[in-house]
């Protein structure tokens, strides 16, 4: 699972690891629970959402964890073993359990939000249905567990009607939108939709609005109580000479006795190549804070900064400043 800040992992046994993918500083997102675990091996791949983790388990039971606060938000139980991967919206969870059937929770608090009607009794999950494949804002398009497509009511998981789609035996997870897949094993691909559907209709959107103009951060560790003390610092400087970056945070580093870092794997990912040898220039400083001195070089080549424990780590900034 990877999300702007943070590469995670679950293994066959259940247990979670996340990290900071910007920095190689040895830290981890797991703050609260440093060696997390699921309990029972994980037998489906987790689903994301922003950077919230949905892990189905053989516990019988949905985790909901936050990898960048690392802390479990909440964990409902299914009552067998989780054996399809989680499918996300912006609003809910669908989630099978081997022997229970479908369940559709709020993504948020992790409540079931069906109560269905099975004879005498009533239940969270629609038993007919064992694994969800496309969705619309009207219906479920569902296979049970012979692989016939079974169709329910997507606000109360009633049981509408059944398909006779043998033909069609490699199920297709539509994760994206509402259009329908229907593959053969002689590789007819055929896509459908509800004729009230015209335009595809996104189950995740929050993800896809997010502006792509917003500065990047990373997730670590604060910053110690001595670099934001330098930070702080109103400092008298002279206007300097243009100079390779790395040259001046040498000079800055002896200056201010301040640790600087840069991350070149972030730089290289970006396909920015000698980021230490980028010319900067140094302008005047008159009583004004160490930290806005600082951006004012950095923000025309490019580069932001956060400063993590002892250190002031530089990364490639969303849009350099000469494009905005």
């Amino acid at each position: 699972m990877v999300t702007d800040e943070i590469v995670s992992a679950v293994g066959i046994k259940g247990d979670l690891v996340a990290l900071n993918k910007h920095s190689d500083l040895s830290h981890t997102t797991l703050e609260s629970n440093q060696g997390y675990s699921a309990d029972k091996p994980v037998i489906v791949p987790p689903s994301l959402y922003e950077s919230i983790a949905y892990i189905g388990s053989m516990d019988a039971c949905l985790h909901s964890f936050d990898l960048q606060s690392g802390k479990l938000l909440w964990r409902y139980t299914i009552g067998s073993t989780v054996h399809h991967r989680p499918f996300i919206t912006d609003s809910e969870i669908f989630v099978t359990g081997e022997r229970n059937g479908l369940v559709k929770l709020s993504r948020e608090t992790g409540l079931p939000m069906w109560n269905i009607s099975n004879g005498n009794r009533f239940t969270p999950s629609q038993e007919k249905s064992d694994r969800l494949i496309a969705a619309n804002s009207k219906f479920l398009y569902t296979l049970d567990r012979s692989g016939r497509m079974v169709i329910i009511d997507r606000n109360n998981g009633a049981y509408l009607t059944t398909w006779d789609i043998h033909d069609f035996v490699f199920p297709v997870v539509n994760r994206t939108n509402d259009r329908l897949f229907l593959a053969a094993n002689n590789g007819l691909l055929i896509s459908m939709r509800d004729r009230d559907f015209v335009k595809p209709v996104l189950h995740v959107k929050k993800s896809i609005e997010k502006s792509s103009d917003s500065v990047p951060t990373i997730d670590a560790p604060a910053p110690n109580d001595n670099i934001k003390k330098i930070l702080e610092t109103k400092i008298k400087e002279d206007e300097g000479v243009e100079k390779p970056l790395q040259e001046l945070l040498d000079e800055l580093t002896k200056k201010y006795n301040v640790k600087f870092e840069i991350n070149k794997k972030a730089f290289a990912a970006m396909m920015i190549d000698d980021a230490d040898k980028k010319p900067v220039k140094a302008s005047a400083a008159d009583n004004i804070p160490f930290a806005v001195w600082l951006t004012g070089i950095l923000d025309p080549i490019g580069i932001t900064y956060q400063p993590v424990e002892d250190t002031i780590l530089l990364f490639p900034a969303a849009k350099p400043m000469k494009d905005k």
